[in-house]
């Protein structure tokens, strides 16, 4: 019977309790399909009796399958069996769905070593013994029937298990062997009735095939057999389980089991196992090194140091240290001055006896100017004198400001006024221009606030930071201060930003200094190429800024390669920017530093990045922990690619609700640190053991999109598939489709001619549909069509999408019938208004924006502009995804951008290789061999242009 009709029928008898997705596979006697159990929100597997074949003794073989798995459950080494029903004709049971790895498929990508073996082996033996005290003989163990979770072996299909308590095999005449034939026993392939013991003798098969990578030679005797790569301890105890005669081998599971587990190394005094794991996991995702209490760093330069002031004559209401803070704020308010952060000056002062600062303060803070002051009470009332000290023994200011210790702030104010008036008159009109347009605050709590906020803004703890802003704020409502540090910790914490800035600039864009409403601006315009050359000019007016360098490098960073700018530009301004200021933005530009380093594959620069981070005292916050933790995980999996899996496996063991939150924050940013596997492990994890359904449906869309960089999309499907069915989300019928229909646009291979027509009939389906989601599957068919050449049709779809914001999604579809008709130049020039800040890609579809880019490059190629294509295939190294919030739920443009890294890489390193850039083509085509070894067979020749782009290359 067609499968597909099949599926149908069952979709019918299972629904509503259950979903039926796709086919997984097909044997003798069923079809086996992919299933949603919604009550218990995961993924099972269907057994479905094949209708054709149905007569009484095959379904009385089936119910006895069903029945033995439920006698044998729960169990941790055999699938387990949740329902076995009848309806509608079709004989069916659920079952647990472990995946499609089968011992099988895992020896398609190469042999285990003998240790991984033996623990297989074990499983398989562990579960057998059960089956056999239940004396049920299985008859068909083979790799294909062993499932391995997480290194631990799970027997499923026991299709023609016997019993001989049951009735005699109906379908097995008698002298006919039943089973397969490379892993039967002697007894059973000569048609003898067989026990468990032919059972061991398959189990010895399949150890002996995990580790050789060699079938076993039917009717070898174990004496005249190939032991080769085989320890003497291993062969010893297979050769046993190999015996021709039943009463010669192991005479149970059981003892088989224990034989394997005895030849488990024991530690040697020098090294042992668990220190050797320690050792292997220091830069891990478990051990770091400990952070250094380090000295004060060196300072950077500045225009001006305010040191902490004093007071004398009794008290004036004001600490000094506070009074010195409020001066210092209005004087670095306006961004005209470099100041030294007050950190920096209270590590110093510590590090300094009383009678020296005044004569060392200057040099060792290296600032141009030196502020001292003395709150002091005089007959007439309080004054604040300040002396300004500069290189010279003599001060080069002494100067006096009456005030009111009641109005603290008034007063601070007016002693700013004073210093940037006397010390810095060049900036005097800017700076009282400024003052006089912003609305006095006078409320101290927001100050107090405030003060509290910075303290912990300096150590880095961001969000005990955002608690005092919000404080401050919600004292005074009109705080600027407070309010534009606040917009800054929102987008550190990738909490909503946009709006906030947005509502700032409206109601005090007056108000701000130019730096930081230029800043703003270009925070919110969409138009990349605006953005950034504001970026550039407010970086050029602004040299000693490093809040303008650290916002336009970040910039750089997530976003500069839509426009161009490649990744070294950004690492450049980080570097800039801690050299200007070391204190501000301390662990954000290092994080940036480190992540950058990583991706471009620099491992001295990474580990020395690294190395500095971890230095950094904790801020006593558990996100500052964990960031360092998954940074040394990612290091590990980019350099020592041995240890992740067993970092993976340590965390998987005894993850806690802690970790689970963080590796969903951080599982699908494997492709911006260019650790594909680190995130197929995270995303592995959290399929199986998280808490919620977001956070599993989360790491089957990290696993998925992992599998596809890695040029394996049949294994990645079924984890996408089951990401979109998990989210229930309108678009998510979309979504599959535009799996299995885009990436034939992208030019790679692998998704078969079938699945291409099912995901065309989805969206035919959906095109229907007047919403966003009809739109999209609009876009996707037009899109398909004109790469087809089908100019007709793809004009059809682009003629229906006429919901509100498919005008951007229809002007790509425009600019590719252009570039079609020979008008490059018009596609591109249509195209440009459509490179924009959209993590949704080209707003309302994420595949949309790599389809851009890739039409993009072909477009300037045809029309001889290499430098231009050049500029455009750096699209791939953009991390714009997950800004406002982690990438935890909606599939964003920057996670398809981020899966065609590595075909990104190709393009480069071909266009490389023809203009004669060897170094980059190498580099970049060795990364792509490395990446691309375990592809599946449908990369072949992309694997052949990255080995021509890699000739002549030294390995």
């Amino acid at each position: 019977m067609d499968p597909a009709l099949l599926m149908e029928r069952l979709r019918k008898v299972l629904a509503p309790d259950y979903s039926v997705l796709r086919l997984l596979g097909s044997g003798g006697m069923g079809l086996v399909y992919l299933g949603y159990d919604p009550a218990l929100d995961r993924p099972v597997a269907i057994k479905v009796l094949n209708p054709e074949i149905a007569i009484a003794a095959v379904q009385k073989r089936f119910v006895n399958e069903a029945q033995d798995l439920a006698r044998l459950a729960p169990h941790p080494h055999i699938l387990s069996i949740h329902k076995a029903d009848e309806g509608d004709g079709l004989y069916f049971y659920i079952m647990d769905y472990l995946g499609e790895d089968t011992l099988s498929t895992m020896l398609e990508r190469g042999r285990l070593t003998p240790d991984e073996a033996r623990r297989v082996g074990m499983g398989i033996l562990n579960g057998l013994a059960a089956a056999h005290r239940i004396d049920v003989v299985h008859r068909d163990i083979k790799p294909s029937n062993i499932f391995v979770v997480e290194g631990r072996a799970m027997i499923s299909d026991f299709g023609i298990a016997h019993s001989p308590r049951r009735d005699a095999d109906d379908l097995t005449a008698p002298g006919q062997p039943i089973g397969t034939p490379i892993y039967m026993s002697p007894e059973q392939a000569s048609g003898e009735p067989v026990d468990g013991r032919s059972d061991l003798y398959s189990a010895g098969l399949v150890i002996y095939e995990a580790i050789t990578g060699r079938h076993w030679r039917m009717h070898t005797t174990p004496r005249l057999g190939d032991w080769s790569g085989i320890p003497a301890g291993m062969a010893k105890v297979l050769k046993r389980a190999l015996q021709p005669s039943p009463d010669d081998r192991w005479p149970s599971a059981t003892h088989f089991e224990h034989a394997l587990a005895s030849l488990e190394r024991k530690p040697t005094p020098r090294l042992p196992i668990a220190l050797a794991l320690a050792a292997g996991l220091v830069v891990g995702v478990l051990v770091l090194p400990h952070p250094v209490t380090s000295p004060c760093r060196p300072p950077g330069r500045s225009d001006l140091a305010v040191l902490p002031f004093t007071v004398s004559g009794g008290s004036a209401g004001v600490a000094g240290d506070d009074f010195a803070r409020m001066v210092q704020l209005e004087v670095d308010w306006f961004g005209r001055l470099r100041v030294t952060p007050e950190a920096t000056v209270a590590c110093w002062i510590d590090s300094v006896p009383p009678q020296l600062r005044d004569v060392r303060a200057q040099q060792d803070l290296r600032a141009g100017q030196v502020v001292s002051g003395l709150l002091l009470r005089q007959p007439m009332g309080w004054v604040l004198r300040m002396t300004v000290r500069d290189k010279e023994p003599e001060p080069s200011h002494v100067l006096t400001v009456a005030g009111d210790p009641t109005d603290p702030i008034g007063w601070s104010r007016a002693a700013a006024d004073s210093i940037v008036r006397h010390v810095f008159p060049q900036y005097w009109d800017y700076y009282y221009g400024l003052r006089k347009r912003a609305n006095p605050n006078s409320n101290r709590e927001s100050y107090a606030q405030y003060f509290a906020g910075e303290k912990d803004f300096q150590r880095d703890a961001y969000n005990s930071a955002r608690r005092h802003y919000e404080a401050a704020l919600a004292a005074d409502s009109t705080f600027l201060y407070a309010s534009w540090r606040l917009g800054i910790v929102y987008r550190f914490l990738r909490l909503p930003f946009a709006q906030h800035l947005q509502n700032l600039y409206e109601g005090h864009a007056a108000e701000l200094p130019d730096q930081y409403r230029a800043l703003i601006q270009g925070l919110l315009d969409p138009d990349l190429h605006r953005r950034f050359e504001l970026y550039r000019t407010t970086a050029a007016a602004f040299p000693h800024d490093a809040y303008v360098r650290f916002v336009y490098a970040d910039e750089l960073f997530h976003r500069g390669p839509l426009v161009g700018y490649p990744l070294d530009s950004a690492l450049a301004q980080f570097r800039a920017a801690v050299a200007i200021e070391p204190d501000l933005e301390q662990m954000p530009a290092y994080d940036h530093l480190f992540y950058g380093y990583l991706r471009l594959g620099r491992r001295p620069q990474a580990d020395a990045t690294l190395k500095y981070r971890v230095s950094i005292p904790l801020s006593g916050e558990q996100e500052d922990a964990q960031r360092r933790r998954f940074f040394g995980f990612a290091y590990d999996a980019r350099f020592h690619p041995w240890k992740e899996p067993l970092e993976g496996w340590w965390v998987g063991l005894g993850v806690d609700s802690a970790t689970l939150d963080r590796m969903n924050r951080y599982a699908r940013l494997g492709f911006s640190f260019d650790v594909p596997n680190a995130q197929l492990t995270l995303g592995g994890i959290l399929a199986r053991k998280g808490l919620d359904r977001a956070t599993r449906a989360n790491g089957h869309r990290a696993q998925g999109l992992a599998l596809m960089f890695l040029g394996r999309p049949l294994a990645a499907l079924p984890q996408l598939d089951t990401a979109a069915v998990m989210w229930n989300r309108p678009d998510g019928l979309v979504e599959r489709a535009e799996w299995r229909v885009i990436p034939g646009i992208y030019g790679l291979p692998g998704i078969l001619a079938a699945q291409r027509d099912s995901g065309l009939l989805w969206l035919r389906t959906v095109a229907g549909d007047t919403s966003a989601t009809g739109t999209r599957a609009l876009w996707a068919l037009a899109v398909d069509a004109e790469n087809r050449g089908d100019t007709v049709a793809a004009l059809t779809f682009a003629s229906r999408m006429t919901t509100s914001g498919a005008a951007r999604l229809r002007s790509l579809v425009t600019a590719m019938q252009l570039a079609a008709r020979g008008r490059a130049e018009d596609a591109l020039r249509l195209s440009d208004a459509l490179i924009s800040y959209d993590t949704a890609g080209v707003v309302q579809d994420p595949f949309a924006r790599s389809v851009l880019y890739l039409q993009r490059i072909n477009w300037e190629l045809s029309l001889g502009d290499t430098a231009g294509a050049d500029a455009t295939r750096l699209w791939f190294h953009n991390s714009d995804s997950g800004i406002e919030g982690w990438p935890q739920r909606d599939l964003e443009a920057g996670d398809v951008d981020g899966m065609l890294a590595v075909y990104g890489r190709l393009l480069q390193a071909e266009a490389d290789r023809a203009a004669g850039r060897t170094g980059s083509a190498c580099d970049l085509a060795r990364r792509v061999r490395e990446l691309w070894s375990d592809a599946e067979p449908s990369f072949t020749d992309l694997k052949l242009r990255a080995d021509r782009a890699a000739e002549g290359c030294s390995s």
